[in-house]
Order: structure tokens, then C-alpha cells, then sequence
């Protein structure tokens, strides 16, 4: 049967009614009963299937945040419809936006002592992301957020990285929130692991990240950071780190911070803007390579705006 849409003068149409059948014809979406979508058999019928749309592009929809990134090509716009909860993470391997719109974006980490690295979304040294939400002011934030929580096995203290965004190539942040806690039981099996917002990491390339508002957050123990610079590399300044921040919160005992392993880091970090809350620091062995240029900005934890451990700067 194919779909007959009627309505008589003064009458309100139908919608959202068909949550069975087969048909000769696609069924719109909106004619779709709540909780089905369309669904095209593969044999020339239409029918639905019990699903809901998690993120569009354009006027394509898709069910899962993979199926959207997979699907979008240079500089596409993908726009979350609902809240969601990754089960895998999400790599990022070209140009795209990822527009909050109002909604959450979760990540959940339940990790073994063996694992000792984990991201919800990693950006690839060819990647280039740009998170907003749309239904907010430029720079500002809402209820769409980025998400990341580590909840500890039960393994007692051990070293191991957990990031929100690992960024190896271009990451810009202009609005929205982005955030990361930990659910470890302090008390039983210490203050956890290295949890980050945003770790922007040149280890064999080259990563910059821009950022020009929202609201970036990590629980305040344990040394974590909000966004950290980290550089690992020879002595010659082969790869550089780049961090520009020109709006924005960054809220955490340690909102921003450079780390180098080893001598020659490159570091290029220009702050024209936004609200550190908290120590922001260099630390490491040398950064005879690097420049840290401050024109503005509000340093809520330290006057001196850079905190420096360790380091030449």
C-alpha cells in the first residue's frame, strides 16, 4: 500500500501513527508513531523500525554519532537531536563541526588497571574539530556539553591518562561545555588518575588548539587539568604546540598547563582573553624552544598569570 496522507477543510492532518506495515513507498517521518523511524526493506518496500535520530547532517539523519561522523565529508555540520551515551570512542580524521545544540554528549569509562590510556574523542593529526552549541550566544554556554566520565574498577591507584578531547591536530572550541569527572572512591583507593578536558599532544606532528569560548571543566584533585599542553619530542624544535585563547572558562585547580618529558619542547601559546580559574603553570625540563605571549585574560589563582616549575621559559 502506499501512503495516503488526507485531511478534510478544518481538520488537523494525521501524523505519527504508523509503527507497522509494508509499503510501496518511503513513509515520512513525521507520519512515523512515537519511538519508529523510516526504514527502506532493501526489495523495493517501506516500513518502519523502533528507533529515534541522534545527530543530523543537513537533512540526513542518523541513529548513531559514528554513522553521522562516517558520513560527513570536509567542513560538514554534524548536529547532535538527542542526548546520547557513546559506547566506543569517536575518531576524527577530517574537517567537521560538531554542533551541541543543546543537548549531551556522554563518554563512560569503566577501566581495568591493563588500560592505561583512554579518550572519548581523539582527534587525528589530519582531524580538524570544532565544537559549539547553537543555542547559545557566541562564546558562551548552556546545556549542551561534551561529557566524559571515569568511573575506577576498583584497581587500586595507578598512572593512566583519561581525556575528554586527545586533540593531534586542530581542535577549536568556540562555546558550549566540556567536561570530565571521576567516580573513584577516594578514600579506599586514592585520588584516581590523570583526568583531562583537553589534552592538545605534538608527538610526532604538529597540534594547535583554539579557544574562543565555553565553559571547560575537570574535578580539582589529583593535578588534573582542565586543558594541558603536553610535548614530547627531540631537541630540535621539529614540532610545535600551538594554543591560542582569546574567551572562554577554564575551571580547575589547574586550568591550563604545559608539560614537556623531555628537552626541546616547542610550545607557541598566545592568551588574549578568557577566565583561568586556578593555578596555570609550566612544567618540565626546558622550554628554551617555546614563547608565551599574555595580552589579557583574567588569572584567578595566580597574579603572575604562570606559575613556572622547573622550567626556563
Amino acid at each position: 500500500a502506499a501512503i495516503l496522507s488526507v485531511a478534510r477543510e478544518g481538520e488537523t492532518e494525521l501524523v505519527g501513527f504508523v509503527s507497522g506495515g509494508t509499503f510501496s513507498s518511503a513513509i515520512p517521518e513525521a507520519l512515523c508513531a512515537n519511538g519508529f523511524i523510516p526504514k527502506n526493506n532493501g526489495d523495493g518496500t517501506y516500513g518502519v523500525k523502533e528507533g529515534s535520530y541522534i545527530a543530523k547532517i543537513g537533512e540526513a539523519k542518523y541513529e548513531t554519532i559514528a554513522d553521522a561522523i562516517t558520513a560527513a565529508t570536509a567542513n560538514d555540520t554534524v548536529t547532535l537531536l538527542d542526548n546520547v551515551t557513546l559506547t566506543t570512542k569517536a575518531e576524527i580524521a577530517k574537517a567537521i563541526t560538531l554542533d551541541l545544540n543543546g543537548k549531551k554528549l556522554t563518554g563512560k569509562a569503566n577501566m581495568p588497571a591493563a588500560i592505561k590510556e583512554q579518550r572519548m574523542i581523539c582527534v587525528a593529526a589530519d582531524g580538524d574539530l570544532t565544537v559549539l552549541d547553537s543555542t547559545v550566544a557566541e562564546g558562551g554556554y548552556g546545556a549542551g556539553e561534551l561529557h566524559f566520565e571515569y568511573i575506577n574498577s576498583g584497581s587500586p591507584k595507578y598512572s593512566a591518562g583519561y581525556y575528554l578531547i586527545l586533540n593531534n591536530g586542530k581542535l577549536t572550541v568556540k562555546s558550549g561545555k566540556l567536561t570530565a569527572n571521576d567516580n573513584i572512591d577516594v578514600a579506599t583507593y586514592g585520588e584516581g588518575d590523570l583526568v583531562y578536558a583537553i589534552e592538545n599532544r605534538s608527538n610526532g606532528n604538529s597540534a594547535e588548539l583554539v579557544i574562543e569560548g565555553g565553559y571547560i571543566s575537570v574535578p580539582d584533585h589529583n593535578g588534573q587539568c582542565a586543558v594541558r599542553l603536553y610535548a614530547y619530542d627531540s631537541a630540535e624544535p621539529k614540532y610545535v604546540n600551538k594554543a591560542t585563547v582569546s574567551g572562554g572558562v577554564l575551571d580547575n585547580v589547574y586550568p591550563f598547563c604545559m608539560t614537556v618529558p623531555h628537552q626541546g619542547a616547542c610550545f607557541d601559546v598566545n592568551i588574549s582573553g578568557g577566565t583561568f580559574n586556578g593555578y596555570c603553570r609550566l612544567k618540565g625540563d626546558n622550554y628554551g624552544y617555546s614563547k608565551v605571549n599574555i595580552t589579557g585574560g583574567a588569572f584567578n589563582g595566580n597574579a603572575e598569570g604562570f606559575d613556572i616549575q622547573d622550567a626556563n621559559a
